[in-house]
């Protein structure tokens, strides 16, 4: 229990909270004994008090940061969604559309708004700036930027970053399991008596992508497959074509294929077509989709009828926890942070035995 002292100032700094904007700093404790006219020691007695209660959160080498208070926020805030510059071009097509449809749902059932902002062109402070003026409730970040996720993070606002990462980041997280995905993937091909299986993916090198990989490597390793370094193909757009025409006429054509990436997986089945290779007789191939791109057979990506076997997992399920998160977030700010993984699953249930 604080005492007398500590309690008169944790009274004294409540009211003073009251007219701070969440976002600033509070003066030094040495400013604040003076202040108040008591010790050092007990003005950091008062403060520890308002960290443990939600009000403050001290940050390193800058003081205790004000957080608005631990309540959830209230009908008519603001949810912001920050999105960055795509790593693939076609990830607006997909994951952006159908992340923002999603949020806007969800917020509506709260009665919140979504402000949807771009971080391109502009600066983290410009965009840690607008969201401390927009006096949003939480941040929900697809971006690959460490300034922007730490200044974030270092403003007090809830945030949680979807989709992307960047290891070590002070913010919670919520992702696709690419690792168990990647395993899924190959040990179905492993199942089907493929040993040598080719990685075709983005050259961008991302924790999403480290990701997946590992997933493959791991089950090769385990399942007996050849872990053949010339088999791992990597490429962006627009040179995916040409990198699946090159990886499917090579004299020692791969008769297995992981493509965990919707664009290079159509790739090699339109390339395939063309050169006159059946899927599933020819060659197999995994692929990954969202599940909401998957409902509707991936259309106008695929050849009619050569939807391959695909780990789905569901973007409705990512925005849902992200937002439930943001909420315990905003209650308990001192919460320790959490690197959520979403589950995925291998669809194949059309696939000739």
């Amino acid at each position: 229990m604080p005492g007398r002292q500590a309690t008169r100032i944790i009274t004294a700094l409540r009211a003073q909270l009251a007219t701070v904007p969440a976002g600033s700093y509070l003066p030094g404790e040495r400013d604040l004994a003076l202040q108040h006219d008591v010790a050092r020691r007990t003005v950091s007695r008062a403060l520890e008090t308002l960290e443990r209660d939600g009000l403050l959160r001290c940050v390193p080498r800058h003081g205790y940061l004000v957080l608005g208070g631990p309540t959830s926020p209230a009908p008519g805030g603001t949810l912001a969604y920050v999105r960055g510059v795509p790593i693939q071009p076609w990830h607006v097509e997909t994951v952006h559309g159908h992340l923002l449809a999603c949020l806007d749902a969800l917020a509506d059932r709260r009665q919140w708004t979504v402000l949807s902002i771009s971080a391109l062109g502009r600066s983290p402070a410009e965009v840690a700036a607008r969201l401390r003026d927009a006096g949003v409730c939480g941040v929900v970040l697809e971006v690959l930027d460490r300034v922007l996720l730490e200044q974030i993070a270092a403003a007090g606002l809830p945030a949680i970053a979807v989709d992307a990462w960047i290891e070590d980041c002070p913010i919670d997280a919520v992702l696709q399991d690419g690792y168990a995905g990647s395993l899924l993937a190959t040990d179905w091909l492993l199942a089907r008596d493929h040993r040598r299986i080719a990685w075709f993916g983005p050259a961008v090198d991302t924790s999403v992508t480290r990701d997946r990989f590992g997933g493959y490597a791991a089950a090769l390793m385990a399942g007996g497959g050849s872990f053949d370094p010339s088999l791992w193909v990597r490429c962006d757009l627009p040179d995916v074509p040409a990198a699946a025409e090159a990886l499917l006429t090579r004299p020692d054509r791969p008769h297995a294929i992981v493509a965990l990436w919707r664009r290079h997986a159509a790739a090699v089945i339109q390339v395939a077509q063309r050169l006159g290779l059946r899927l599933h007789q020819d060659y197999d191939l995994v692929g990954w989709s969202t599940a909401e791109d998957h409902a509707f057979n991936d259309t106008g990506v695929f050849p009619a009828g050569q939807l391959p076997p695909t780990v789905v997992w569901s973007v409705r399920d990512m925005a849902e926890t992200a937002v439930l998160r943001l909420e315990q977030r905003r209650d308990q700010p001192q919460a320790p942070l959490v690197q959520l993984r979403l589950p995925v699953r291998l669809l194949a249930a059309d696939t000739p035995a």
